[in-house]
């Protein structure tokens, strides 16, 4: 369950309508514990492209605002 409710976290930043600099460190803190948690719980997954795009989306929030 903390699985899921680190990318509804997620969800909710990115879709966020306003940003502060602290938001993109928590999605950032969020998506890693995600990742942590999925990399346990599905121990043969393979990361799939979106997971890498992932990664960069606090980079974009800095730059370009809110995403969503």
């Amino acid at each position: 369950m903390d699985n899921i409710a680190c990318l509804v976290q997620c969800t909710h930043i990115v879709n966020s309508r306003n940003l502060r600099p602290i938001h993109a460190k928590r999605f950032e803190d969020s998506y890693q514990k995600y990742n942590q948690m999925s990399k346990k719980i599905f121990a043969d997954l393979l990361i799939n492209p979106n997971h890498h795009y992932a990664l960069h989306i606090p980079k974009q929030m800095k730059l370009w605002g809110p995403l969503g």
